[in-house]
């Protein structure tokens, strides 16, 4: 399919803003097409009942997070469900029903980008509505559609929540709020559901749940939101858990070690077929994979798990749980800058040739790899920012050579509070 305009304008404005577009990543990534491949085959797999885990190790800039957005996006088009969590001291692994609130905040679908545990939900009830509607031949307002109702929502779940009744009870609950106009307790419910903190006592003594999502109940609670997906019409659940080397920056070596248990036991439930038509995608860094005494090597069970023998390996195989993303070069960064700037004409119309030329492409970029000290790896992002706002200045002025300011105007882009602590700590002059 071919690029609209309006999705070119979406794409040129995040790149504008320093951010990761929404959509219309595959359009300018380099180097991924192998990665993305096997990345397809897994997610045949989960869209046909199993679990599946992938490891992408990779250094600062060489394009781990962009990778993991293209996965993303691509499911998302295949009907998935998605969620995106950053690995950080304040969601750290080792705490996984924090963990597990990030996974359901930020839960996107096909029509739901954001927050989207609601909609999923409701189009799950509404789907269940309608099959009893049209097999049992009730009307829409049918008195015994409710109880109907409930009683489908207790027996699709039975099979998985034997062992945790509390989902189904809160989710009946939900349902039964909802259809009385109780909007605030439905809210309230859904919040339970999503492993808010502060639990309402009413949420209690409606369901008879005891307080708050806890980390036994993590698992159990994924793969009944995976089936509820499934059943809502959706491929699957994707959950990308990104920087997870944070874990090495831990400050006790007990935080550390239940981090990394909670990645084997992930890994585990994926193999023993307890979380089916789930995908779980975790990137590192190479230290997080080789530290001996703070990554992964210090855990040995999830280290023969996952341990890749030659990172260094000219012929990878892809379809190993761990890969390896390159670093990011000068001919990958000259190749993502030319897809940009037919990304930008045919979100803005042509550019100056003469203005905008490959000469232009080329100073801006050693200039600004010398700007990082030689680092091509952390150069993308300023990188982008500063070539789109050059592609704005040459349409709006004619006047405007940027090839003579090129020096002054990075000086003024990376002098700015718009740096990453990796940038700002790579910069050198």
């Amino acid at each position: 399919m071919a690029l609209t305009r309006n999705t070119a304008r979406d794409i040129i404005s995040a790149l504008r803003n320093g951010t990761v577009p929404r959509e219309g990543l595959h359009e300018y990534a380099v180097g991924l097409d192998q990665h993305m491949k096997v990345m397809n085959e897994d997610l045949d797999d989960v869209a046909a009942g199993r679990g599946r885990v992938k490891f992408v190790r990779g250094e600062y800039g060489a394009g781990k997070t962009f990778l993991s957005h293209l996965l993303m996006e691509t499911a998302l088009k295949r009907r998935f469900v998605v969620s995106n969590v950053v690995i950080s001291r304040d969601t750290p692994l080792h705490k996984m029903e924090e963990v597990y609130h990030e996974i359901v905040n930020n839960l996107s679908t096909p029509r739901q980008k954001t927050r989207a545990l609601q909609g999923l939900i409701n189009n799950w009830i509404l789907r269940t509505e309608d099959h009893l509607i049209r097999v049992e031949d009730f009307s829409e307002d049918d008195p015994r559609l409710l109880k109907r109702t409930e009683e489908e929502i207790e027996n699709k779940l039975a099979i998985l929540a034997n062992e945790r009744s509390d989902f189904p009870a809160v989710l009946r609950a939900y349902y039964r709020a909802n259809a009385q106009d109780d909007y605030q307790s439905a809210q309230r419910l859904l919040g339970w559901l999503s492993g808010e903190k502060n639990v309402s006592a009413q949420v209690m003594r409606q369901t008879g749940v005891k307080g708050r999502i806890d980390q036994t109940m993590v698992f159990s609670f994924l793969r009944i939101l995976a089936e509820i997906a499934h059943q809502a019409g959706r491929s699957g659940f994707v959950v990308v858990l990104d920087e997870v080397e944070t874990i090495t920056r831990l400050r006790t070596a007990y935080e550390r070690e239940q981090s990394l248990q909670t990645i084997r036991q992930i890994v585990d439930a994926v193999d023993e077929g307890h979380l089916p038509r789930c995908y779980f995608v975790f990137t590192g860094t190479p230290d997080f994979f080789d530290n001996a005494r703070r990554g992964v090597r210090s855990l040995r069970p999830l280290d023969e798990r996952i341990r890749l023998e030659d990172p260094n390996d000219p012929h990878p195989n892809y379809r190993q749980a761990q890969i390896v993303i390159p670093e990011f070069d000068r001919n990958k960064l000259l190749t993502v800058g030319k897809r940009v700037q037919e990304i930008y004409e045919i979100a803005y119309g042509a550019l100056d040739s003469s203005r905008a030329s490959d000469a232009l492409l080329e100073s801006l970029a050693d200039r600004m790899t010398a700007r990082f000290g030689g680092e091509v790896g952390i150069v993308p992002r300023q990188f982008l920012r500063q070539f789109v706002d050059t592609f704005d200045r040459i349409q709006a002025y004619e006047d405007y050579e940027p090839l003579g300011r090129i020096d002054e105007e990075l000086s003024r882009q990376l002098s700015s509070n718009n740096l990453t602590e990796i940038e700002e700590a790579n910069l050198t002059w």
